[in-house]
């Protein structure tokens, strides 16, 4: 009974965030998913499926298989347990918001190409919709009979290796970055004149850089 009171809530905070929007003019179009249906629905699946690829090339059919367990699951909870939706309500409004979060984005990035939907800083959000996922399966090995368990448990240990794949992954990026960050930090400390070719590791233009560095040196921000 109290769905229109949380619908109307939503559109009022929704709304409100639009007010005065207007995009950059160097922002692609939202409207663009409608040319490229294709790649609009390959964004899509690369979002999701982020938090368990660790390559980009894998991560379409990691994404469609990970679709396929999610649907399946929903299937048969609502077919055997009727009964007993009410304890995952919070997790399918928390993977449903995750859904939405991920069509938000791909319409408005979709211009910027669809190697933008594997940025890292979206698993943030595609993570919830995993976690959803995880306490669902969770519930049906619960309640369901030994053989319906095992298969979960499989399900469950497949996510946790593509998971930790993913982390192991992230963590030799981290190394990289920061590698790439301490020579970052020598520029900004030793550079000299505009000239110096270690500059365009700050900015792609060593003029516009410069100035900018000059004035940081003058505050003492970030230890220069």
């Amino acid at each position: 009974r109290f769905l229109p009171y949380w619908i109307s809530a939503a559109a009022i905070v929704v709304g409100a965030h639009y007010i005065g929007y207007v995009d950059p003019s160097y922002h692609p179009s939202k409207m663009l998913f409608l040319q490229e249906p294709v790649q609009f629905t390959v964004y899509l699946l690369i979002y999701i499926g982020r938090p368990l690829t660790w390559d980009f090339l894998v991560g379409i059919p990691v994404a469609v298989a990970y679709l396929t367990v999610v649907v399946n699951s929903l299937i048969y909870y609502s077919q055997n347990f009727k009964n007993k939706l009410q304890p995952i309500l919070p997790w399918l409004c928390l993977g449903l918001y995750s859904l939405l979060a991920a069509i938000s984005t791909d319409m408005s990035r979709l211009g910027l190409g669809v190697e933008q939907s594997y940025a890292s800083r979206y698993s943030t959000l595609s993570m919830l919709f995993l976690i959803s996922l995880v306490v669902i399966l969770a519930k049906i090995i619960e309640l369901s009979p030994t053989k319906v368990k095992k298969i979960m448990l499989i399900i469950l240990a497949t996510i946790t290796i593509l998971v930790a794949a993913n982390y192991a992954k992230g963590l030799l990026q981290m190394k990289e970055r920061h590698a790439y960050l301490l020579n970052v930090k020598q520029c900004a400390q030793t550079a000299t004149s505009e000239n110096d070719e270690c500059l365009l590791l700050l900015y792609q233009d060593k003029q516009s850089v410069w100035p900018r560095l000059e004035y940081l040196r003058s505050i003492h921000w970030g230890g220069l």
